[in-house]
């Protein structure tokens, strides 16, 4: 996944602006982009490659479901049929 890009230099100049000391607006800034960069965060490609990858799964599946049905009804007709024709005779 991708990472998010953290300017360090201007987050730390902002802090400094705002009156922190430039030690705790490095570490903060430091800190703040090693959290940023392990949050793993799904981009729109990614979601867009994981929805392709389950419409792909799911297509399948629905592929399988359908012999399956046509093996059951074969079975079926194979159970019933001899059923009915002795029934019939």
């Amino acid at each position: 996944m991708s990472a998010i890009a953290f300017d360090t230099l201007e987050f730390t100049k902002r802090l400094v602006q705002a009156g922190a000391s430039r030690e705790i607006a490095e570490a903060t800034a430091e800190a703040f982009k090693k959290a940023s960069g392990e949050a793993e965060l799904a981009t729109k490609g990614d979601i867009r490659d994981l929805r392709n990858d389950f419409d792909r799964r799911f297509e399948l599946l629905q592929n399988e479901l359908k012999l399956h049905r046509w093996i059951l009804a074969i079975i079926a007709a194979g159970v019933v049929l001899p059923i009915i024709q002795g029934m019939i005779q």
